[in-house]
């Protein structure tokens, strides 16, 4: 499972505020977000891809993987 990119830059700016480390305000993002989770094109990333069958710009920008239909791009489409 890719992680999300907007919780992963929301932990990142909290760091730089002196909240803690990057990888535990993430976790804490993560838990504190569950029951209103980011939209899939927040957790795909800005310079997500679309999705080839989703159709939608979900494919992560970091794994390659469509954080709706987990499939696998390789390459660019």
């Amino acid at each position: 499972m890719s992680s999300c990119e907007k919780c992963w830059a929301d932990a990142y700016r909290l760091e730089l505020a002196g909240e803690g480390s990057q990888p535990r305000i993430y976790e804490r993002l993560i838990v504190e977000r569950k029951d209103k989770p980011c939209t899939p094109e927040q957790q795909a990333g800005p310079d997500a891809r679309i999705c080839l069958d989703c159709k939608r710009k979900t494919v992560h920008q970091i794994t390659g993987e469509c954080v709706i239909c987990n499939k696998k791009f390789k390459d660019k489409p």
